[in-house]
């Protein structure tokens, strides 16, 4: 029989179609010449018949049910041999009229056409009631790879031919496509990313000919009913074609995906970030996340030759992010105008926005007053994320015993130093997004929480795209405690994990406190550079008083050194001098010492300081 192959499935439906037409002529089960199932072996009915377990009477049931769907002769003859006012379907007292081998059993629910839903009964009487081919039944007849639209309401065909994979991930897709050969295994597949899960699924699949099909955990049925109908159909269709279903644990409840596998007999595939717990016995697999190298080859695959201006990017952007390989592909071929480190940069912020507070950085280095030594700490520190990529991986400097790329400071001080404003200086000097971290909504009193919080955020802003400040972080990261109940048990939990997200997060992040012998010392450990922001001394209040008026400021000429007899920190010199700006808009006169005096003593009524006398000595 020539053709393709769904012509040939086509040809042998058309032909037991004819059959089953000519019987219902004759209206008697006359016996047939050849056997008609041998010839229709290597068909779409044939493979039905044997992986179903139909006998030849069932097999012939089935064909007179789709007979009456396809072929408005059968269905005129099905509606004369019943009578008139009983319709068109077929019943199982026609079946029984006009085909050979009957057997009463089935239609019983233990045979195949009622275990699998391939016929419905529409009526009480077991003879006498109308029998429907189930619609995805009917499209296996005609050689059609659909999934029953049940399934399709809970699940998705998704596709990625044209997927980039690092060979640490193809040689994952192999170990998966190799098991499945085995046969009908469930397995346990994490990684970080899960786009990059989702491809290497993807590309073992069409390796081993199966088709994929993906469902979110939180569209497993609640109810056992439902639940096991959507098993019945899972385990129908792997019958019907070679598949494989992948449920992804992003959301919902993996108790439920692990309890819904063990009542299914078909290949599946948990699809976590994680580890899944409480898996048991099932093998696990994980995806990887490319090295810096294979990025850096992904990066110029996609890009591709003509891209001059991104390539030349390329050192700068391996070595401030860590990209997944679908994130790499992504971002090459999207807006082909706009810079590949902006385009990067871009990638995390609809991950954060519901998580923490972007801050708009426009402060630079001329704004920032530090001692020497500080400031050249800072400059240090922006210097090394810059040349990560060349000395960790180029240079060979990373080591066995790395566990990430991040760089993680600590900013001391009393408030009002410039800890904050720094911050905004290096992500503005890297070219980064900050995001301060609200800690009111990190910490839980609950068990558990404060440390899925945590993960949010850093899941969020893993990639290396971002500044991440935890402001005022001695209220989360104080000194552990001596365990003493349940509670110091799992608070000193919560810092370990704390510890262990900032050692492999790719980024860089920054903690505020302003007590750093609140900050625990194996912390302290861990942490790449220790800045302490000093209160000013009377020569850089001065410098920072110079700074506070823009030249677009209408003043009268300041005494810069009476000024900086005023013993307060740099941000309180700021508030002081704008609400003095706010005087003189009042009074629309030019901004004097007098506007500056007057605020000054609002701002030290507000802290609930005495006015020294040294302080606004020759002040009027």
């Amino acid at each position: 029989m020539s053709g393709t192959p769904q012509q040939r499935d086509q040809a042998v439906l058309a032909e037991g179609l004819a059959r089953i037409r000519a019987r219902l002529e004759a209206e008697s089960a006359a016996p047939d010449g050849p056997d008609f199932l041998e010839t229709a072996r290597g068909t779409a009915l044939g493979r039905i018949v044997d992986r179903l377990g139909l006998t030849a009477f069932e097999a012939d049931l089935l064909l007179l049910c789709a007979g009456v769907e396809m072929d408005p002769r059968i269905a005129q003859l099905v509606a004369g041999l019943r009578g008139p006012g009983s319709g068109a379907e077929a019943s199982f007292a026609v079946a029984l009229a006009v085909l050979d081998a009957p057997h009463w059993n089935a239609l019983s629910p233990g045979r195949p056409l009622r275990y699998w839903h391939c016929l419905t009964l529409e009526g009480r009487s077991p003879t006498r009631a109308g029998l429907a081919i189930d619609e995805r039944t009917l499209s296996a007849l005609l050689g059609l790879r659909d999934l029953d639209r049940r399934l399709l309401e809970r699940a998705d065909r998704p596709v990625y031919d044209d997927a980039l994979l690092p060979p640490s991930q193809l040689r994952v897709a192999e170990r998966l496509r190799d098991s499945w050969d085995r046969g009908p295994v469930h397995l346990s597949l994490d990684g970080r990313h899960m786009h990059d899960r989702q491809r290497v699924v993807a590309q073992a699949a069409r390796k081993a000919g199966r088709l994929l099909c993906r469902m979110q955990a939180a569209a497993i049925p609640s109810d056992i009913e439902s639940r096991s109908l959507i098993q019945r159909l899972w385990e129908r269709e792997c019958l019907l074609q070679p598949l494989v279903l992948m449920i992804e644990l992003e959301d919902g409840d993996p108790a439920a995906a692990l309890s819904f596998a063990q009542g299914c007999a078909c290949p599946i595939l948990f699809s976590a970030r994680r580890r899944v717990s409480g898996a048991g016995s099932i093998a696990c697999l994980s995806v990887p996340m490319p090295s810096p190298d294979e990025q850096e080859a992904l990066w110029r695959q996609a890009l591709g030759s003509t891209a001059n201006g991104a390539l030349e990017e390329l050192p700068q952007v391996l070595g401030q992010f860590d990209l997944a390989a679908a994130d790499i592909q992504t971002l090459a071929t999207a807006r082909g105008d706009m810079p590949l480190w902006d385009r990067c940069c871009g990638l995390a912020e609809p991950r954060l926005a519901a998580l923490a507070d972007r801050v708009e950085t426009e402060a630079g280095w001329a704004d920032i007053v530090l001692p020497e030594r500080e400031r050249e700490t800072l400059e240090h520190l922006v210097a090394q994320v810059r040349n990560r990529f060349i000395v960790y991986h180029r240079w060979g400097m990373a080591g066995p015993g790395a566990r990430g790329r991040g760089v993680t400071a600590l900013f001391s001080g009393p408030s009002g130093t410039g800890k904050t404003l720094a911050a905004e200086v290096l992500a503005n000097a890297l070219r980064l997004d900050l995001y301060r971290i609200d800690l009111s909504a990190v910490v839980s009193k609950y068990i558990g929480e404060t440390e899925k919080n945590l993960a949010r955020i850093f899941d969020a802003a893993e990639g290396g795209g971002v500044v991440l400040l935890f402001d005022e972080a001695d209220a989360l990261f104080g000194e552990r405690s001596q365990v003493s109940d349940s509670h110091d048990r799992y608070a000193n939990i919560e810092i370990a994990y704390l510890l262990q997200r900032m050692e492999s997060f790719a980024g860089l992040s920054i903690l505020t406190t302003n007590i750093r012998d609140a900050i625990d010392t194996a912390f302290v450990r861990r942490i790449r550079f220790l800045i302490d922001f000093p209160f000013p001394d009377r020569a850089l209040r001065r410098e920072i008083w110079a700074q506070s008026f823009p030249v677009e400021v209408v003043a009268e000429p300041m005494d810069l050194e009476r000024l900086s007899r005023l013993n307060v920190a740099g941000g309180t010199i700021r508030t002081i001098a704008l609400n003095a700006a706010f005087l003189a808009a009042d009074q629309a006169c030019p901004l004097n010492m007098e506007h500056i005096r007057r605020a000054a003593v609002f701002e030290y009524d507000k802290m609930g300081r005495l006015m020294s006398p040294t302080e606004f000595e020759g002040w009027s």
